[in-house]
């Protein structure tokens, strides 16, 4: 589980990228040219796309994004890639001050009317067939578009509610409920109608959904979204997507479901589908297709010697080691050992050495692994933390992973350490966020003193540094 010293930058997925304006050229005197203002904006690559198509789009020359970019001639962007792209202010191509990333319960039409653009012209710029289907986490160029203002009285006419709605960027139903309405599809012309101001985005669902969202939004390989639904009554949520039906757990009329991307699942569109079955036995379906990106993971090409090489290319030691850990990462509850919202913390002091999904390459071919989390590299004796509380599942002597600890934080949620010189807990014991739980080594199939930190979520590997950076409910 460990590897030669290296370091990899991560990206955080954002759900909204708007364009950066850079800073006007240097000053000159009053008889010199003023430079032209120029901007720089992001561009999501879309299929198909090279860097020869962007710098024609946007009439700049392909070695000065190239340069933005620090990509070197002959390399390849990817589908979803966030790409810098310097444009000056008067060749700005139209649809492109502004991109944006299609949320769960949203259609191309529906985003039109929220953001006041004519649906023709941002179909259009997008390349859009069928603008009343959406896919979530499709980039979306947003057109130049007249500024509003929330917030007031409006009086409705012959339009119905739901136009209004969507100027003012509301759920529809959610400003019928406001005005103590029935029907947001049917008002009385000059009817008085209450906008509430400087409200965020909702999602644009029918009852008895108030809410759904996926965050991130963006979904790559090997990483962990949450679904989060929210209902006018209470009940329970049965949320299918990869073919999996993923558990999820309810507070009334709010309800949350981890999903786990595993590694190498295949980038594309998959139908997503989530059942609410309220208490008194009624229920309604939501489905939308939501595109799996590429998660651009790395490969390592390493050297180890040839005894550690024959342990691990002994297939049914591995198998059965591996077995073992995933029996024991694998089952769900309702309990929830971490603070919902709170960052977790890195398990050492420790230099990141290794990263998680990266393809591991031994000796020139002769095996190849997928690393299942992520290393961090310090001193043997470096102390060994819980990122976040949680309960002891179990601890081990393992051929391959050494003195190992599994830690449980509730939810289908587990984290596992392995290549310790000693472990300073037992199993069934609580941990704390911050308890010491063991000691740094270089136990089991090990060149060097780190822990490899891995979290599973209901026994699919996912990138535990998301967890770090980004905080789940």
């Amino acid at each position: 589980m460990s590897s030669r010293w290296a370091m990899r930058s991560f990206l955080i997925p954002v759900s909204l990228l708007l364009i950066v304006v850079s800073a006007l050229g240097p000053h000159r005197s009053a008889e010199a040219q003023q430079p032209e203002p120029m901007r720089v904006i992001v561009h999501i690559v879309r299929a198909g796309e090279t860097v020869d198509d962007i710098s024609a789009q946007y009439q700049t020359p392909a070695a000065t994004i190239m340069q933005a970019n620090s990509l070197n001639r002959g390399d390849a962007v990817r589908t979803g890639q966030r790409i810098l792209v310097p444009v000056a202010v008067g060749q700005l191509p139209y649809g492109t001050i502004e991109q944006t990333t299609l949320g769960l319960a949203q259609s191309l039409d529906e985003l039109a009317l929220v953001l006041g653009i004519p649906l023709l012209d941002l179909a259009r710029h997008n390349g859009a067939v069928n603008p009343t289907a959406g896919v979530t986490g499709q980039a979306v160029d947003v057109p130049p578009r007249p500024q509003t203002t929330l917030g007031g009285d409006i009086t409705a006419q012959a339009a119905p509610l739901w136009r209004e709605a969507f100027r003012s960027n509301l759920s529809p139903y959610t400003l019928a409920l406001d005005n103590a309405l029935s029907d947001p599809f049917r008002t009385v012309p000059g009817q008085i109608v209450r906008v509430p101001g400087d409200q965020p985005a909702r999602p644009l669902v029918r009852e008895p959904w108030t809410g759904l969202t996926l965050s991130p939004p963006v979904l790559e390989q090997g990483r962990s979204t949450v679904l989060q639904a929210t209902t006018n009554r209470p009940g329970t949520l049965t949320v299918t997507f990869l073919d999996t039906v993923w558990p999820s757990y309810s507070d009334g009329t709010t309800h949350t479901a981890l999903i786990p991307l595993g590694r190498y699942t295949e980038p594309g569109i998959y139908p997503l589908t989530v059942v609410f079955t309220a208490d008194d036995g009624t229920s309604s379906t939501f489905e939308q297709p939501v595109i799996v990106y590429d998660g651009r993971y790395a490969v390592e090409r390493l050297f180890i010697p040839e005894d550690i090489a024959a342990v691990l290319s002994d297939e049914a030691l591995v198998e059965q080691e591996l077995a073992y850990v995933r029996g024991l990462m694998t089952t769900f509850s309702e309990e929830q050992y971490w603070e919902p919202g709170a960052y977790w913390l890195l398990p050492s002091p420790a230099v990141l050495t290794s990263a998680y999904g990266v393809t591991r390459d031994y000796n020139d071919g002769r095996l190849t692994q997928f690393h299942t989390g992520t290393d961090l590299g310090a001193r043997a004796g470096t102390p060994i933390y819980a990122p976040v509380s949680g309960v002891v599942v179990a601890t081990a002597d393992l051929q391959v992973r050494g003195l190992s600890t599994i830690l449980y934080h509730g939810r289908g949620v587990f984290t596992g350490y392995w290549h310790q010189q000693a472990i300073l807990v037992e199993p069934n014991q609580s941990v704390t966020a911050g308890e010491q739980i063991g000691i740094m080594g270089n136990t089991g199939l090990s060149t060097a003193a780190h822990v490899h930190w891995e979290l599973r979520i209901l026994g699919v590997p996912v990138d535990p540094m998301q967890w770090v950076r980004q905080p789940f409910p």
